[in-house]
């Protein structure tokens, strides 16, 4: 094969249709819309789709919610995140383990 005969690679400017099962810009606006509701804010995708099914409604599956909200740069830290309240003595614990070799002291500290 003789140099004259390599042609560069033609496959970047090849016009290329739309997919006919493309998400419709309503059906991401009603995912961005499920999304940003103080019911879901908090959770991921492989919760949300789940409860959607239990209410018996269906949008869309889960990596296409992950593909629309990481487009949206909104994937992660959706909700609010607080830290815990303490409502009265006892109620939120923090464990330390220490370890002496093969033996572990296991010490509990209310906060």
């Amino acid at each position: 094969m003789a140099e004259d005969d390599i042609k560069v690679d033609q496959r970047p400017l090849v016009k290329r249709s739309v997919p006919k099962n493309k998400l419709s810009e309503e059906e991401k606006k009603e995912i961005l819309r499920v999304v940003k509701q103080d019911e879901y804010a908090d959770l991921p995708p492989t919760q949300i789709v789940p409860k959607l099914a239990d209410e018996g409604t269906y949008i869309a599956s889960e990596s296409t919610f992950y593909r629309v909200l990481r487009e949206e740069k909104m994937q992660h830290h959706r909700g609010r995140s607080q830290k815990p309240e303490r409502k009265s003595p006892r109620v939120i614990w923090q464990h330390r383990r220490i370890r002496f070799g093969r033996r572990i002291l296991l010490g509990l500290v209310d906060r």
